[in-house]
């Protein structure tokens, strides 16, 4: 039957009509594109060294943004003030290209197999579609399309991160390496040689200060600036739905009638509200009413992401439609724009001063440090106990402090010893109690174990599988935050001035 079938031959009628509705839809493919086609691309950066256009950044801040308020839920308006969507996007947008070229895809079924293990999508036990709809439509205010694909980000990401970290494996007695700096306790007593006491003995001249600016111009770049005034026209106490509206009719009233030639100013006296100036800013570092003010007032993310995206494209002195927010009203006035620009070397003389003042006062610390070590040293023939080191330490005019007997891991962070330096920690011993100039976040110390309680081995074999899982994770995460930082230096990110 179907042999039969395949035999016969379509008839030359049947191929014109065939070609015709071919045609048909391909004429209203291509007029329903051509606006599309015909519009220029905005570009908003470059990642990798290819250029990243507004629509592409837009598309992943909405996936961002759906899967945040996923993760998150009915925390999620709590928590918005402290997130950065902007940044995330660009992050997010990196590590897709990262991808891309290490050439890690994801399949539609591995979406569906994804989205099909939450359970909040499930009724009476089965995957229910239409509740799976709602949720997306009303609760995530997202639709069906940009949830799949915040989705197939998010498998991207996890293979990318499992690729990157595949090598962090431990044999036996590495894990017990490990659980021993984990589980044994020291008591340090130590003394501090801070970089800022050496500030007076560094002297910089222009000419090193310049060959400096010339060498980093482009950690000197500003990106465009602008200032706006706006006046906040807040709901009354308590007000009901009539108040509510006749605030709305009020902004949108300013707004108009600056529009019809009224001084901005002006409308502010006469509705009675109070005009506020805000500092400049760019898209990254923003003041209220997109960032947030003292009062921990700020606008919803999504809002801040259209509206700036609106106002770097005004001009001075137009006033951008009325925003609700949860507070009322803000009537918004780009009152001037800055392009970016490359701060002179007189701008920039101060912050690198500053700069290269820390760098040398550092490698002065350190060797005071090492010198003061030498000397402690050539006091005694033997290692030192706690009270020879205090008293060595005394006659060179150094002050010591002295920890509470603590677990090494936690002994990193009271110290507050730079990741160059652990070893040192870890090395110390009854035999060799004094360690090498150890660097911190303020200068260096010399560290001198008084007591160490060793890990009680025995319990090795009964936590070792729970700590292998503990300390894997560990180190994945720190080579993942390795491999991030690598690839954001290789990405070589660029933001383009918003025109």
């Amino acid at each position: 039957m179907f042999d039969q079938f395949r035999e016969k031959k379509p008839t030359e009628k049947l191929c014109l009509i065939i070609g015709a509705v071919v045609l048909i839809a391909a004429f209203l493919t291509v007029i329903t594109q051509l606006p599309k086609l015909l519009t220029p691309k905005i570009y908003v950066g470059e990642i990798f060294g290819k250029k990243i256009t507004q629509e592409q950044f837009d598309n992943v801040y909405r996936h961002n943004l759906t899967i945040t308020k996923f993760q998150y839920g009915q925390m999620f308006e709590k928590i918005e003030p402290l997130l950065d969507l902007e940044d995330d996007t660009w992050d997010q947008l990196t590590l897709m290209q990262e991808a891309k070229n290490r050439k890690i895809k994801v399949t539609d079924k591995e979406v569906v197999d994804a989205i099909a293990k939450y359970k909040v999508f499930f009724r009476n036990k089965k995957f229910d579609e239409l509740l799976y709809k709602q949720i997306i439509r009303i609760s995530l205010k997202s639709t069906i399309k940009d949830f799949e694909e915040a989705i197939r980000e998010s498998i991207i990401k996890e293979k990318l991160r499992n690729e990157a970290t595949a090598s962090i494996t431990f044999s036996v007695d590495q894990l017990k390496d490990e659980f021993k700096r984990h589980h044994t306790k020291a008591k340090i007593t130590h003394t501090l040689i801070a970089s800022d006491d050496f500030k007076d003995q560094v002297t910089l001249n222009d000419q090193k200060i310049q060959s400096y600016y010339q060498k980093h111009k482009h950690d000197f770049f500003v990106p465009p600036t602008i200032k706006v005034d706006y006046i906040r026209a807040d709901y009354p106490p308590e007000a009901g739905v009539q108040k509510r509206v006749e605030t709305k009719f009020k902004a949108r009233a300013i707004r108009k009638e600056h529009e019809d030639g009224e001084n901005f100013e002006t409308l502010t006296e006469k509705f009675k509200y109070t005009l506020h100036e805000s500092d400049y800013f760019n898209q990254q570092q923003l003041t209220f009413p997109f960032g947030q003010n003292k009062e921990g007032d700020m606008l919803k993310m999504d809002q801040t992401h259209k509206l700036l995206k609106d106002i770097f494209t005004m001009e001075p002195g137009q006033v951008l439609e009325p925003i609700e927010w949860e507070k009322g009203y803000l009537v918004i006035k780009l009152k001037e724009k800055r392009a970016s620009y490359l701060k002179n070397f007189e701008e920039a003389k101060e912050k690198i001063k500053e700069k290269l003042i820390k760098e040398k006062t550092k490698g002065l610390a350190k060797e005071k440090t090492q010198e003061y070590l030498n000397q402690i040293k050539a006091s005694s023939d033997s290692p030192l106990e706690t009270e020879g080191f205090t008293k060595v330490t005394t006659s060179l005019n150094l002050e010591t402090s002295t920890t509470e007997l603590l677990p090494l891991k936690h002994l990193l962070f009271t110290l507050n010893l730079r990741k160059e330096s652990w070893e040192n920690l870890f090395m110390l011993t009854a035999k060799k109690p004094l360690s090498a100039p150890s660097a911190t976040s303020t200068g260096y110390i010399l560290m001198h174990l008084d007591n160490l309680e060793p890990a009680d081995m025995n319990l090795f074999d009964e936590k070792k599988l729970e700590f292998a899982e503990q300390i894997t994770k560990e180190r994945k995460d720190e080579a993942y935050n390795t491999f991030l930082s690598d690839m954001q230096k290789r990405a070589g990110l660029k933001k383009f001035p918003v025109k």
